[in-house]
């Protein structure tokens, strides 16, 4: 589960001496952020840049997925993006600043260090000379890390250190799988072997491919699309997987369990489908199959998901005598009694039943061509 969130803010620090108070504000309730006679509060840190035109501001991520880069948001020494920016590339030691003080103060060092956990890792953080944010890291590990902003000045004849510690959560990614509706493959809940046909093979009778599976899509924590690229659904993981995203298919049953040969082939047209064959199945035998989803991200596993079928044997048929019908849902007497003239109509759901040797109904997947 996701620890961390996105958060839109500008913190606000006051540092007295070495005691630090960290002041938390209702976004709306920051409304100034430099002293009015335009010299700097030296004993104010802001985090992020100034507020936009229309009032938004810069967005600080308080969470990364892990394998990602982050970006490291500036912070400054008083409330504006104009004033002197804490570690930025030029802003060496012996800086004065315009402070709101009868004393000179002069930064002697600042510094913007990234930790994950206690190990020190400023040595892998990318600097920029640009005005959007101070550099980058990549959160290659699941846990915290700390991005800590610090500096010294001088005021009168003492010194003083003031620091802040912005915490950033790095989590593996979520993810769910959607199968869609009317898909052209489905797995079905039961499968009969006495109404599939046989083929002949190498003098020998087996049967037809016809357990052609489904490419779910893969979504993400935020509900949207993952876009996983179409030749990134394997039944093996590559040595590249580590980088990109997949979706490996495998699958397991038959008479006697274990792993179940998942096939590809690319169709007339280019499209590319996975399927067990039928020679797999009159080999393995009929009984219990599961073909499980696995998504990958970045070389993580991140998610899983397993559709199963029963698969009965021609000896042994889960229907003797079975047909199969439609009922329409609402009717079509229904929809003509309601109906307007020049009002849309709802076009009547299918649902489809099978009538088993017993006399009992039971429905089956319909779908539409």
């Amino acid at each position: 589960m996701k620890t961390g969130k996105n958060v839109f803010f500008r913190g606000i620090v006051l540092a007295l001496a070495l005691a630090l108070t960290v002041l938390c504000f209702p976004i709306d309730a920051i409304n100034v952020f430099a002293l009015e006679n335009g010299k700097v509060d030296y004993n104010q840190i802001t985090i992020g840049t100034d507020p936009k035109e229309d009032g938004t501001r810069t967005e600080i991520k308080t969470s990364v997925t892990k394998g990602e880069t982050y970006n490291i948001p500036y912070a400054y020494i008083g409330g504006s993006s104009n004033d002197y920016k804490i570690g930025a590339v030029g802003n060496s030691g012996g800086t004065k600043i315009n402070a709101d003080s009868s004393d000179e103060v002069t930064v002697t060092k600042s510094a913007v260090e990234v930790f994950y956990s206690s190990k020190d890792i400023t040595k892998d953080v990318n600097v920029t000379s640009g005005d959007d944010y101070y550099g980058t890291f990549t959160a290659s590990q699941e846990g915290t890390y700390t991005i800590r902003y610090s500096y010294t000045y001088t005021l009168g004849k003492k010194s003083y250190t003031n620091s802040y510690d912005l915490k950033v959560i790095s989590q593996l990614s979520e993810a769910s799988f959607n199968f869609k509706e009317n898909d052209e493959y489905f797995i079905p809940s039961i499968i009969d072997l006495k109404q599939i046909e046989k083929i002949d093979k190498d003098g020998e009778k087996t049967y037809k491919d016809f357990l052609y599976l489904p490419k779910p899509e893969v979504i993400d924590a935020n509900g949207e699309n993952a876009e996983v690229p179409e030749e990134n659904y394997v039944t093996s993981l590559p040595d590249g997987y580590k980088k990109g995203k997949y979706v490996l298919i495998s699958a397991n049953g038959g008479v006697e369990g274990g792993k179940v040969d998942v096939e590809s082939k690319t169709l007339d047209g280019g499209k590319k489908v996975f399927y067990i064959s039928g020679d797999t199945i009159y080999k393995k035998g009929a009984y219990n199959y599961s073909i499980r989803y696995s998504y990958y991200e970045n070389g993580e596993f991140i998610a899983t998901t397993t559709k199963s079928t029963r698969i009965y044997n021609e000896d042994a048929p889960y229907y003797e005598n079975y047909s199969l019908k439609y009922d329409l849902s609402p009717s079509w007497d229904t929809i003509r009694n309601n109906g307007k003239i020049g009002a849309d109509i709802e076009i009547p759901t299918a649902i489809g039943v099978t009538t088993n040797n017993a006399g009992e109904n039971q429905s089956v997947d319909v779908r539409y061509t």
